[in-house]
């Protein structure tokens, strides 16, 4: 009878952010972090990281994710948190 092998295949994973219009990166207090620290608006968080604007809002509710409303009522994400989270997948 013949020895049976095994091979082991590790893999490791890096991500990497570039958000090629700085404008679209706006610096805003977060209270969860402490901090003043980048955020996205909620339809480019969603492009960014490829989720549905209804499964980040669910992360918003949940409090998976810090977010802040403008006076005009948009949602501006902490980018912080964002990849925070959505690393966690990996």
């Amino acid at each position: 009878m013949a020895k049976r092998r095994t091979t082991r295949v590790f893999i490791e994973t890096h991500e990497f952010w570039l958000v090629r219009r700085p404008e679209q990166l706006r610096r805003a207090w977060c209270a969860g972090c402490g901090g003043e620290v980048g955020h996205l608006a909620a339809e480019q968080a969603v492009r960014a990281v490829g989720i549905t604007l209804r499964a980040l809002c669910r992360m918003v509710e949940a409090g998976a994710l810090h977010s802040t409303e403008t006076p005009d009522g948009s949602l501006l994400v902490c980018v912080n948190s964002l990849m925070e989270q959505t690393s966690k997948g990996d």
